[in-house]
C-alpha cells in the first residue's frame, strides 16, 4: 500500500498507509458491495413468500363478515378485534420492513462526510460493514412479523368458529297453532313468551315493525314452538 502526496513543489511517495483505510477506501469506491448485493437480491426473492400471506386476509375477511360477528359474546369480539388489529398493524410493519430490506430507505441529503481518514474509518465502521447485517435483521424481522400476522389471523378464525355466542336477553320462538281451534286452519308466530295472568294460555309479545303487541293463545291451539334465532 502507497500513496502519492504533494511535497512542496514536487510529489512525494509513502508508504505510511493503513490498510483498513484502503479497504474503506475501496468499499467507499464501489456502489454496492458484492455481499450486500447478494443480500438484497434475497430479500426481493422473499417479497412473493410474504405477499401469498397478505393474501389470506382476503379469505378472512369472506369468513369474518358482519353476520357471523353479530352472534359472538362481547368478549369475543373484543379478542376478535384485538387479534385484528395486531394482525394488521404486524402485516404492515412486515410489507415495510421487507422493502426496505430489498431496496433500502430513500436517503435525501449530502451524506457522510469522508473528507479524512478518521471519518472514512468511521463511516466504514458504522455504514460499510453494518449494511449487510442490517439487511440481515430487517428480512428475518419482515418473515417473523408476517408469521406473527398469519398467527393473529388463525386466532380470528378460531375466535368466529368457537368463539361463545352471545346469549339473548329473551329466547324467540315460531309457535305454530290452530286458528280458532281449527285442525283445517294453521298460522304461525314468532316472537318471545312472556307471563300470562290467563290460566292455560300461551302469552306471545310479537313485534311487527315500530308496533309491539301481545297475544295470548290457548295452549289447546298450539300445535308446535319451535326455537328460532331470530323472528
Amino acid at each position: 500500500m502507497a500513496a502519492v502526496e504533494p511535497d512542496g513543489q514536487g510529489w512525494r511517495l509513502s508508504a505510511d498507509i493503513d490498510p483498513l483505510v484502503a479497504q474503506a477506501a475501496l468499499e467507499l469506491a464501489s456502489p454496492v458491495s458484492v455481499e450486500l448485493t447478494s443480500a438484497r437480491t434475497l430479500a426481493e426473492k422473499w417479497l412473493p413468500g410474504l405477499a401469498a400471506l397478505y393474501g389470506l386476509f382476503a379469505i378472512a375477511g369472506a369468513v369474518v363478515g358482519k353476520d357471523t360477528v353479530k352472534d359472538l359474546s362481547d368478549e369475543a369480539r373484543n379478542w376478535l378485534f384485538a387479534a385484528l388489529v395486531v394482525g394488521a398493524f404486524l402485516a404492515a410493519l412486515s410489507i415495510v420492513l421487507g422493502y426496505a430490506a430489498a431496496f433500502g430507505w430513500l436517503r435525501i441529503g449530502k451524506g457522510q462526510d469522508v473528507s479524512t481518514d478518521d471519518k472514512l474509518l468511521r463511516w466504514y465502521g458504522t455504514k460499510g460493514r453494518k449494511a449487510v447485517v442490517s439487511v440481515a435483521r430487517r428480512l428475518w424481522i419482515a418473515v417473523g412479523t408476517a408469521l406473527g400476522s398469519l398467527a393473529c389471523l388463525i386466532v380470528s378464525l378460531g375466535l368466529v368458529w368457537l368463539g361463545p355466542p352471545r346469549k339473548p336477553v329473551t329466547a324467540p320462538v315460531t309457535v305454530t297453532y290452530l286458528q280458532n281451534g281449527q285442525t283445517a286452519a294453521k298460522a304461525s308466530l314468532c316472537g318471545t313468551i312472556t307471563a300470562d295472568p290467563t290460566p292455560q294460555h300461551i302469552a306471545l309479545r310479537v313485534t311487527d315493525g315500530p308496533a309491539t303487541q301481545t297475544i295470548s293463545l290457548p295452549a289447546a291451539w298450539v300445535e308446535k314452538m319451535e326455537p328460532t334465532k331470530s323472528c
